[in-house]
């Protein structure tokens, strides 16, 4: 069994973005992998806080925003504006850490990653107020500033796609674990 797991678990390595990381990480979680399998795997993933030790977290959310949204603020004439690229780390560091969490969650048992769900949603919400008062302080300052640019809701729009990811996969885990009641 454990070999078979293993197998799957080399799969990560041919991932390259972000949602097809946490798309795999819940696949496998549905497997019902034992626990060594779950443990090496993320510890395979997370060397030294980067993904399979060799690209950082951040560079890949900010791919996955990119491609989500694609902000006027990822534009490098934008990012090279001090508050801007000021802003955006900031955002990066926050989403990482909660992107983390999620896909750690993914690596426990069924009853634990809903715990641990149930957990992460106002991690996420505060996230979603961050994303929101960034989204308008871009605004702004892109509004002020000589261009025309216009920045949208790019950051809390991909935040709140992840939590609704979330808010599903909990809901889905109650089911699975019998928790409801017809």
């Amino acid at each position: 069994v454990v070999s078979t797991q293993s197998t799957g678990m080399t799969r990560i390595s041919t991932i390259t973005t972000l949602s097809g990381i946490i798309k795999f990480f819940v696949r496998f979680s549905e497997q019902s992998p034992c626990v060594l399998s779950r443990s090496c795997l993320f510890y395979i993933f997370n060397y030294r806080t980067k993904f399979l030790g060799e690209e950082s977290f951040g560079k890949l959310v900010k791919q996955e925003i990119r491609k989500f949204s694609y902000p006027i603020s990822f534009l490098t004439y934008f990012n090279s504006i001090q508050k801007i690229s000021e802003v955006l780390e900031d955002f990066l560091d926050s989403a990482v850490m909660c992107i983390l969490d999620y896909i750690h969650t993914m690596c426990h048992n069924k009853g634990r990653q809903r715990r641990k769900l149930g957990a992460l949603l106002p991690d996420l919400s505060l996230l979603y107020s961050k994303a929101e008062g960034y989204d308008k302080f871009l605004h702004a300052l892109l509004m002020s500033s000589e261009s025309s640019a216009d920045h949208h809701h790019s950051y809390s729009c991909y935040v709140l796609f992840l939590i609704i990811e979330v808010m599903i996969k909990y809901l889905l885990l109650g089911w699975e674990l019998e928790l409801y009641t017809i």
